[in-house]
């Protein structure tokens, strides 16, 4: 027999037979699911109402479930004006900080960190702190390397970004109910609120060597990153979970510009609680709104930031979500003392927001710029 004969009656049916087998695993797996496979006995925990006024501080889940740091963060909550946590629920990994009731999900548990998110939630409201669930959405490892929607380049392996890490295609429905599942059992156990990440295609790496497999190139990125947010009112918002959504600070923007990204703020606030624009100063390029050195007007560039997001929420249609940012706390771009973090606070507070969050990816925060007020 000839090679190319060995060829077509072994290597090819073989082949064919592999394909087969690798899609019907997919359809098997990964049909269409409901948005929740919880225990039908599981009631819903209860919940604190949202402050008035929220002001808030970032916990990993490492954090949260390590008990002496936890306590030293919760310390600084009691002493200051502080009344919010986010924690990780959903890590950047895409692995699930807590143990799942839902059973579909159970599978992508790795290290946990967190208590039963029932005992966790019910001590912080105990101390009357709001909490809010945090995921991370399209940046998403696991699920990449675990499904059919995941973004490959055109070798046909996995794309990777500039930092070696995977996505999962932004226009794909399955990961949108994924991720939803995930919000619904935070919520239902405890969480008061869901605030959802990485809501965006991917800005870095070899974009243009993306392959989606559901993307068609032709919907505009910023129709898709909007259809999800209109999906997160239908599905979670609309049957009473507060939502909110992390976005970029130059999200917030009076003409179209979508940064290559599918963001734009004002095609969210029709369909969430809050928008939180991560308006860091030192995220801004050198030039904007005037200034050599961003970093280094903490308050000017916030204050502008809050001008622009008031005109959307002006504009939009009577259900608009407020403005919640997130705001420095750490040494980038310049050395973030209790005055630059207080200049954000304040400049925030008098552009009219709903409320304040701080970053620091350490978790360590500059409490001589917090003050001892009342928490409402």
């Amino acid at each position: 027999m000839t090679r190319k004969g060995w060829l077509v009656l072994v290597v090819l049916p073989f082949t064919g037979l592999l394909l087969l087998g690798t899609a019907v695993f997919f359809l098997v797996r990964y049909q269409p699911r409901a948005m929740t496979n919880l225990p039908r006995e599981l009631s819903a925990a209860a919940h604190l109402p949202m402050p008035d006024r929220v002001k808030g501080i970032y916990l990993t889940a490492f954090t949260a479930g390590a008990k002496n740091q936890l306590a030293e963060l919760l310390g600084l909550v009691e002493r200051t004006e502080l009344n919010t946590v986010v924690v990780d629920v959903k890590k950047e990994s895409g692995a699930l900080a807590f143990v799942p009731l839902d059973s579909e999900l159970y599978a992508t548990t790795s290290t946990v960190f967190l208590p039963p998110l029932e005992e966790l939630t019910a001590s912080l409201h105990q101390k009357g702190i709001y909490v809010i669930a945090r995921i991370s959405v399209f940046q998403d490892p696991w699920f990449a390397e675990h499904s059919p929607w995941a973004l490959r380049n055109k070798e046909g392996g996995l794309w990777t970004d500039r930092k070696g890490v995977r996505w999962t295609d932004p226009a794909a429905e399955e990961v949108w109910r994924y991720n939803a599942a995930i919000a619904v059992e935070a919520w239902r156990r405890g969480f008061d609120e869901i605030q959802f990440d990485y809501i965006r295609f991917p800005t870095d790496g070899e974009v243009g060597k993306i392959v989606y497999p559901v993307w068609d190139g032709a919907e505009p990125k910023r129709s898709v990153i909007q259809r999800f947010f209109r999906f997160l009112h239908d599905e979670l918002a609309a049957k009473g979970i507060p939502v909110s959504v992390d976005l970029f600070g130059y999200s917030v923007r009076l003409d179209d510009d979508d940064l290559g990204i599918g963001q734009h703020a004002a095609d969210a606030l029709p369909y969430v609680t809050a928008v939180s624009p991560m308006v860091y100063p030192s995220h801004y390029y050198r030039g904007s709104y005037g200034f050599d050195r961003p970093a280094e007007h903490p308050g000017e560039i916030v204050a502008k930031s809050m001008e622009i997001a008031r005109q959307l929420v002006a504009s939009s249609t009577p259900r608009s979500a407020t403005i919640r940012p997130w705001l420095q706390d750490f040494d980038i771009g310049a050395v973030y003392d209790a005055k630059k973090v207080r200049a954000e606070i304040d400049a925030a507070e008098a552009g009219g927001v709903s409320g304040w969050l701080l970053w620091n990816a350490r978790n360590v925060y500059t409490e001589e710029a917090l003050n001892n007020e009342s928490k409402l």
